[in-house]
């Protein structure tokens, strides 16, 4: 019988778990059942973020534009009175096409606005969004809603409570879009803030372009015609940063080379930053010559 001594020495070695043919661990599964049973209740692991990236495809300079805007609301204290006063103030008198009252709708067709509103175990917020295409008007507005929210619930995977009224008295159709905190399988909701910032509104415009086909070199010189005089921060005025040099966008075409100036869009860009007749957001140097962020003095135009 060997002495102790003649034994060999044992020796582990600590790495990486040996794969399987298929290059996964053969413990995987093992290991797999015991990261279900030890992550929570079926609410807690639902209240995580996903891991998973939603991948959306980006939207082309040929793609309808849509708006998006989201706000949360916390449901604290006096919090369920104010979202039942919100729900009837967007169904207020003269919003619909034809001048009525506001139609509440949800994903099967008209939504009771009572039921809507009562209280659910574990709401502890709401989420209000605005969608408003850019070619609302071409839309059939409540289909349209109805397959962008069904998108949603399949992006994020949950049957999420929402209902829904559409808006036609302003210049933009638009849509009041209320989401329920809790889905209806009683799970509390969750958006990532990536998912609210980009990729719904890509897939409002994905959506859009689907219904309207992608838009026209006309489409696109009525976009920047409306956008001249518009309140607020424009694709002109992105393009206008983009390509200015020390504060000045060149609006002339070069007399030496006979090149149009780097701005692609020269008709518009003056009138969005010459005063009266534009938004004010800049100056005119010279007749021709730039638009500056300064007052105009010698030496500006370029």
């Amino acid at each position: 019988m060997p002495k102790d001594d003649d034994l060999p020495v044992f020796r582990p070695q600590f790495g990486r778990a040996k794969k399987n043919a298929i290059g996964t661990p053969r413990n995987a599964f093992r290991y797999a059942v015991l990261a279900s049973t030890r992550g929570g209740s079926r609410a807690a692991r639902a209240m995580r973020p996903a891991k998973t990236r939603i991948v959306v495809r980006a939207p082309t300079a040929l793609s309808r534009r849509a708006v998006i805007k989201a706000r949360v609301v916390q449901m604290k204290g006096t919090a369920l009175k104010g979202a039942a006063l919100h729900l009837r103030y967007i169904q207020r008198e003269g919003v619909e096409r034809d001048g009525t009252k506001g139609n509440l709708y949800g994903p099967d067709g008209p939504a009771n606005a009572d039921d809507f509103e009562r209280p659910l175990a574990g709401e502890k917020h709401q989420f209000r969004f605005i969608l408003s295409p850019e070619d609302g008007d071409e839309l059939d507005m409540p289909s349209y809603v109805r397959r962008f929210m069904a998108q949603v619930e399949k992006d994020v995977g949950r049957r999420l409570d929402w209902a829904a009224v559409n808006h036609h008295d302003t210049d933009n159709p638009h849509a009041h879009i209320v989401v329920r905190g809790v889905d209806r399988d009683g799970l509390p909701v969750r958006f990532d803030r990536e998912y609210i910032a980009n990729d719904m509104r890509a897939r409002a415009q994905e959506l859009a372009t689907l219904d309207l086909g992608p838009r026209t070199q006309l489409d696109l010189q009525r976009a920047r015609s409306r956008e001249v005089h518009q309140d607020r921060f424009t694709s002109l005025d992105r393009d206008m940063g983009r390509l200015a040099l020390d504060g000045v966008v060149t609006l002339r075409a070069d007399t030496r080379t006979r090149q149009e100036p780097r701005h692609a869009h020269r008709p518009h860009a003056a009138p969005r930053g010459a005063p009266p007749r534009g938004a004010g957001l800049g100056h005119l140097l010279a007749p021709g010559a730039g638009l500056g962020g300064a007052p105009a003095r010698a030496g500006n135009a370029r």
